[in-house]
């Protein structure tokens, strides 16, 4: 049986991970659980499964080393509500600078050119259109965030963005099909693990773009797996579109070994 090897950051994101990957609590059973020692000296969690797809064997290694206080507790990097952080902090800001819509929907942040460690959260439009069809419209603007410390840099306009042909180009339904099939605890659960993979990809741009290790292949596979269930695939455009040097850097390391 091929054994997953899965990085997390807590406990919480690895109960997210599991949800995410198979279905709700109660969908799948822990069999067996264990504590086991690589060769390089560092501790994993391992752990036998029984879902619906199978039995299953998942290795938990640390994401992040865990630093110890001057206390002497161990603390544990928490990642799984990032998204919300940034999202939120740009979504008042947008509301208290028009133009704003108010019907603009908070997006995933992407990094931002020429604003230093700062990323834009995009902001699409959900709407009813003339034939009664809710949907997604392309977004007008973004918000520009420190992603050090969620400040409010600033916001941007879309360059396709044209004012005086309104309403922006439909994007898609909304939610997204594959969204809409998750119950809400498997939706929560995917949003906290694309969280916590995709602020760890985010924090490897910023820190070193050069920089390439087994977290960082891993943490961009699952992040734009978990981005294209959450999002459609217009949306995935739209990003694409935000800084396009990130988007190939990180298509590049999901692509790889």
């Amino acid at each position: 049986m091929t054994r997953a090897i899965v990085y997390v950051d807590s406990a919480e994101e690895q109960v997210a991970y599991l949800i995410a990957r198979f279905g709700p609590q109660g969908a799948w059973s822990v069999r067996e659980q264990r504590v086991a020692t690589l060769d390089n000296g560092a501790s994993v969690e391992r752990a036998s499964l029984q879902t619906s797809q199978g039995d299953v064997e998942v290795e938990f290694r640390d994401a992040t080393p865990a630093s110890i206080s001057l206390t002497g507790e161990v603390t544990e990097v928490e990642r799984t509500g990032t998204m919300d952080d940034v999202m939120e902090r740009a979504a008042a800001f947008a509301a208290a600078n028009p133009p704003h819509h108010p019907g603009s929907l908070a997006r995933f942040p992407v990094p931002v050119e020429h604003y230093g460690v700062a990323v834009g959260v995009p902001f699409p439009i959900l709407a009813v259109d003339a034939l009664g069809r809710r949907g997604l419209f392309a977004p007008p603007r973004m918000a520009v965030v420190s992603w050090d410390t969620c400040e409010p840099v600033g916001a941007r306009e879309f360059e396709d963005f044209d004012p005086d042909n309104w309403p922006p180009r439909r994007l898609s339904d909304w939610p997204a099909p594959q969204a809409a099939r998750l119950t809400h605890e498997q939706l929560q659960a995917t949003i906290q693990r694309f969280s916590a993979c995709w602020s760890r990809v985010i924090d490897a741009w910023f820190k070193d773009r050069d920089w390439r290790d087994d977290v960082v292949f891993a943490d961009a596979r699952e992040a734009l797996r978990w981005r294209g269930v959450l999002d459609p695939e217009a949306m995935q455009g739209v990003y694409r579109q935000m800084n396009q040097r990130f988007d190939a850097w990180v298509q590049a390391l999901a692509s790889a070994r």
